[in-house]
């Protein structure tokens, strides 16, 4: 039952990881919004512990479930990077004011 509960919770859970790298991937020609780099480096290392972490202790539904997110994750970490270097700092707020 225990198993149960976690391959369902997984495939809850894994939608919305999903569906956030889906969207930094359809709109990869857009300017990235500020959260959305720090979203996927957070979500990307705290996955990543977690694989490692469920690996130490054996549980299988979460080592599988926490490997697909890592990847999930990490692509997404890789297309906000891709983003954000291709944009530079086309954020208004990040520009620096020109000496007069």
């Amino acid at each position: 039952m225990e198993e149960w509960i976690g391959w369902g919770s997984g495939l809850i859970l894994l939608p919305t990881f999903g569906v956030q790298a889906y969207r930094q991937w359809e709109s990869r020609d857009e300017p990235l919004p500020p959260l959305s780099l720090w979203f996927f480096a957070m979500a990307f290392l705290g996955t990543g512990g977690q694989l490692i972490y469920s690996s130490l202790v054996g549980n299988k539904v979460y080592i599988a479930l926490n490997a697909i997110l890592t990847v999930t994750n990490g692509l997404g970490l890789a297309i906000a990077i891709r983003r954000k270097l291709r944009s530079g700092s086309a954020d208004p707020s990040e520009a620096t004011p020109d000496a007069e």
